[in-house]
C-alpha cells in the first residue's frame, strides 16, 4: 500500500480537494486497493474537526467531487513514518513539514506538490476562490487576473500575479 499525505495550513481548501482529486484519480485507474490518501494542516488546530471550508466543498463537488466526509486535521510526527509520501502546497508549508520530518531516517518523501504538475511552472499557490485541480488533467486552474490584495510577493520580490501570468505563458 503506497500513502500519500496533502498538507496546507488549515487543511481546510488547498490539502482536502487535492486528496479529494487525487482519490478520484486512483478510483478511476483501479488503484484503490494499492493507493491510500489522506490531507493534513501545519496550523490544523485551527480547523481540527471541521469539514472543508464550503467553497472548496461546493468548487470540489461542481467536479463530481465529494469532500463532505473530510475533517480537518493537524499533521503529526507520526505522519512522517506512516505516509510514503508528503505533498505540500506551498514553500511555508515545505518548510515546517521538512523541519518536523528531518530526523526519521528512512521516513516519507517530502515534495512540493507541484512537482507533479509540469505545466505549472510556479510552486506559488492559487487562490481559494480562483483556483480549483480537474481529475482529468491534473493540474491547477491559475486566475487570470488576481483579486485585489489577494497577492504578496515572494521572497525574491517577485509579485505572485507576474509568475501566475508566466505560468499562463508557459515561459
Amino acid at each position: 500500500m503506497v500513502r500519500v499525505l496533502f498538507v496546507c495550513l488549515g487543511n481546510i481548501c488547498r490539502s482536502p480537494i487535492s486528496q479529494g482529486v487525487f482519490e478520484e484519480v486512483v478510483r478511476r485507474e483501479g488503484l484503490s486497493g494499492e493507493i491510500e490518501a489522506d490531507s493534513a494542516g501545519t496550523h490544523g488546530f485551527y480547523h481540527a474537526g471541521e469539514p472543508p471550508d464550503p467553497r472548496a466543498q461546493r468548487s470540489a463537488m461542481e467536479r463530481g467531487i465529494d469532500l463532505s466526509g473530510q475533517r480537518a486535521r493537524l499533521l503529526s510526527r507520526e505522519d512522517c513514518e506512516r505516509f510514503d509520501y508528503v505533498l505540500t502546497m506551498d514553500e511555508e508549508n515545505y518548510e515546517r513539514v521538512a523541519a518536523l520530518c528531518r530526523s526519521g531516517e528512512g521516513g516519507a518523501v517530502i515534495r512540493p506538490f507541484l512537482d507533479f504538475a509540469p505545466t505549472v511552472r510556479s510552486a506559488r499557490s492559487p487562490t481559494l476562490s480562483t483556483a480549483a485541480p480537474t481529475a482529468s488533467s491534473w493540474s491547477w486552474t491559475w486566475p487570470r487576473r488576481p483579486r485585489r490584495g489577494s497577492w504578496r510577493t515572494s521572497e525574491g520580490g517577485t509579485p505572485y500575479p507576474a509568475l501566475a501570468e508566466e505560468a499562463l505563458a508557459g515561459g
